[in-house]
């Protein structure tokens, strides 16, 4: 868990994208769009992403103002956290400090990585932590989520979605507990308790139910 600045309210998660003049709006659509700044040509892009992360930026920053306006959470992390943006043409998009499970220092995120963005309490969260395996895990969990959200009567993506689950560790399950039905990930209502009573249907129930609650 990191501390940042709440820019805009809301909750969402999404895959980490660069903000760049060559991410198209679709490629940027449902996910967390990384910037520095923002430019009048970034305002499809912003529209399509689930929310906006910036390095520092101020709450009058353009990106912010425009997140707010757009209705699209936002966290502006402190330069005390000395995050960094890497250089473009890697895989690796963002440097944090070492989180617990990243033993080998400062922990990197690349791009398509999904973080959990809280701008009502100022949270940046990533599920699997500095375990890269348990971050793939949560790539393709998110993955899932999506396509059960887009077509919640199939049950072969709700079984596929609670058999990945099977995978995670508690803390990643609250966690995706939490981006799924806090932050609506899946539609309120039925969709959500088919997934809850999947979720629980496991036999990892006990660490299920906990992380529900």
């Amino acid at each position: 868990m990191i501390a940042a600045r709440g820019a805009a309210p809301g909750c969402c998660w999404g895959p980490l994208r660069r903000n760049d003049a060559l991410l198209s709006p679709a490629e940027a659509t449902g996910s967390i769009l990384l910037a520095e700044r923002a430019r009048p040509e970034d305002v499809e892009r912003i529209l399509a992403a689930a929310g906006t992360l910036t390095l520092g930026g101020a709450l009058l920053s353009h990106i912010n103002l425009l997140s707010r306006e757009f209705g699209k959470p936002s966290l502006a992390l402190f330069p005390e956290s000395r995050a960094e943006l890497l250089p473009a043409g890697g895989p690796e998009l963002l440097e944090l400090p070492a989180l617990p499970g990243a033993p080998d220092g400062p922990l990197r995120l690349q791009e398509g990585d999904v973080v959990l963005l809280d701008g009502d309490r100022g949270i940046l969260r990533i599920p699997g932590g500095g375990d890269p395996g348990a971050r793939e895990a949560i790539r393709q969990l998110h993955g899932l989520i999506a396509g059960y959200a887009a077509d919640p009567a199939d049950p072969l993506t709700l079984k596929q979605l609670a058999a990945a689950a099977e995978e995670l560790s508690p803390d990643s399950l609250g966690l995706l507990a939490e981006a799924a039905l806090l932050c609506r990930a899946v539609p309120p209502g039925d969709p959500a308790r088919r997934l809850v009573a999947a979720l629980l249907e496991s036999p990892r129930r006990s660490e299920a139910s906990a992380a529900l609650e």
